[in-house]
C-alpha cells in the first residue's frame, strides 16, 4: 500500500494514481421528502377518524384507522404522512396547528427533521443549527 508521499512522488514521475473512490451516501441522507411550501398548506382535519393509507403505513391490509383528536393517532398519522407520503397526502393529512403542537412528539428522521425546522420557525427546534444545517445541506429532490 502506497503512501501519500509515494503516491504525490508516482504523479510527479507521470506514473498513473488511482483515484479516490467516492462512496454513495447512505440512504438516510438521500432519500427525498415532501415538504409544502407554507405550513398553511396543511389543511388536515383537525379531528376524527382518518385512514391511513396502506402506501404510507405498512400496516394490516388496508392501512390503519386512527383518531386525530388524540396525541397517539396524530403521531402514527402525521409520522407516516411526512416520512412516506406525497405532497398531496402530507397536506391531506396534517393539520398545520396539530403539527406545531405536536411537533417534538412525531416519530421522524433526523434528516426529515432538519429539512422541516430549516424552513419554518414556526416549528420548535429539537435539533442544533450545526445538526440542521449538516442534514439539510443536502439536495432533497429526486
Amino acid at each position: 500500500m502506497s503512501s501519500p508521499d509515494d503516491l504525490a512522488a508516482d504523479a510527479d514521475a507521470g506514473a498513473a494514481v488511482e483515484p479516490e473512490v467516492a462512496r454513495p451516501l447512505p440512504f438516510g441522507l438521500r432519500k427525498c421528502y415532501a415538504i409544502p411550501g407554507s405550513l398553511d398548506e396543511l389543511r388536515g382535519p383537525v379531528d376524527g377518524m382518518i385512514q391511513i393509507p396502506q402506501s404510507i403505513h405498512w400496516a394490516r391490509k388496508g392501512g390503519s384507522t386512527v383518531d386525530l383528536s388524540t396525541p397517539g393517532g396524530r403521531s402514527i398519522a402525521y409520522g407516516a404522512a411526512l416520512g412516506e407520503g406525497t405532497l398531496e397526502q402530507v397536506c391531506a393529512i396534517v393539520n398545520r396547528d396539530h403539527l406545531v403542537g405536536d411537533w417534538a412528539t412525531i416519530p421522524k428522521s433526523i434528516r426529515m427533521t432538519a429539512l422541516w425546522e430549516s424552513r419554518f420557525d414556526e416549528l420548535e427546534r429539537t435539533l442544533t443549527d450545526q445538526q440542521c444545517a449538516y442534514y439539510a445541506s443536502f439536495p432533497n429532490e429526486s
